[in-house]
């Protein structure tokens, strides 16, 4: 068991809060270039939801601010961590979890809409992302009159909240991953629809642009990654609160978790601005994800990426030359 130190309690809190500010900083940047550049299509209700989660994001950098102050400075000469009480680790916890629940609802109705409303998919994953809100909500209420000591008599609930937090985000996270899967193989039969003709001479243009495909593709892998960086930052508040449970490094750590969840929100929406021009046209993800079975047609690029070809039958032989 390891013994509470000035440095893995009080020293652990100030790094935390220090990599906190960054990623503050980080997700105020990208607020920034959201309202700017990135929300020109979306809806007036998600435009709020996003401001609403700055503005939560800003209040729990505050808390954590508070707290370490509180615990740093002004309790300095004593290193009983564990026994004094403060209102506001409940505060951030409740606050932390309410945030990560919000984002979990951005997501799973991203899920909703792009699985064309399939209720089988989304029935478990929003009892899943509703546990996690659940257990994360009632360990904040709990935390608002416990000392750090007395948190241990009820670090179940801490338990059960970092494994459905982990389970929600690796749902959503493999979700996501399937249905731009399958929106990748659909794209992969992207191609040119023309049909030659045996007895005569034909002209055209094929007009090069990035393929459907490579957007899929690209799609996935930031579906992966918010996962796996989300459910890995849960997983590491879980093991060093297994294995340290007498210390605060788990909570320095958590003070990290809700803001990179909203990041990774941020970045994901930030960065359709790049991702729509390697669409071939306009809607081509709403076209997928509600017609699997739909044949995809390239269509005219820019005039100074075209190539002409030229077909021609003679003599019952075909040829293709560039033209």
């Amino acid at each position: 068991m390891v013994v509470a130190t000035i440095n893995n309690t009080f020293g652990s809190s100030l790094i935390g809060c220090t990599f906190a500010g960054i990623f503050y900083g980080l997700g105020c940047a990208q607020m920034y270039h959201y309202f700017k550049y990135g929300q020109l299509d979306d809806s007036k209700w998600l435009k709020i939801v996003i401001a609403v989660l700055w503005v939560l994001d800003t209040l729990q950098m505050i808390l954590v601010t508070w707290n370490v102050y509180y615990y740093t400075i002004s309790h300095a000469v004593s290193p009983e961590f564990s026994v004094i009480p403060h209102w506001v680790s409940g505060a951030i916890v409740f606050v932390s979890n309410f945030n990560n629940c919000v984002i979990r609802a951005v997501f799973v109705y991203r899920v909703w809409t792009l699985s064309s409303r399939n209720r089988a998919l989304i029935t478990p994953l929003s009892l899943v992302c509703i546990t996690a809100a659940g257990f994360g909500l009632a360990y904040g209420v709990e935390m608002f009159s416990a000392t750090f000591s007395r948190s241990l008599t009820f670090s179940w609930l801490l338990y059960t909240t970092l494994s459905t937090d982990t389970a929600s985000d690796l749902f959503i996270s493999f979700a996501l991953f399937v249905l731009f899967r399958r929106m990748y193989n659909q794209a992969k039969r992207y191609r040119p629809l023309f049909h030659l003709p045996s007895n005569q001479v034909v002209s055209w243009f094929f007009y090069l642009r990035p393929s459907a495909h490579t957007l899929m593709y690209t799609l996935m892998l930031y579906s992966i990654n918010t996962g796996i960086l989300q459910s890995s930052i849960a997983l590491a508040v879980l093991i060093t609160y297994a294995t340290m449970p007498n210390a605060s490094v788990y909570m320095s750590i958590f003070l990290v978790y809700p803001k990179a969840a909203f990041n990774a929100l941020l970045a994901i929406l930030n960065v359709r601005t790049r991702l729509r021009e390697m669409i071939p046209s306009p809607g081509l993800l709403a076209m997928l994800a509600e017609n699997p079975n739909m044949d995809i047609v390239n269509p005219p690029s820019k005039p100074e990426t075209k190539m002409a070809f030229r077909y021609q039958s003679v003599g019952g032989a075909a040829t293709l030359e560039l033209a």
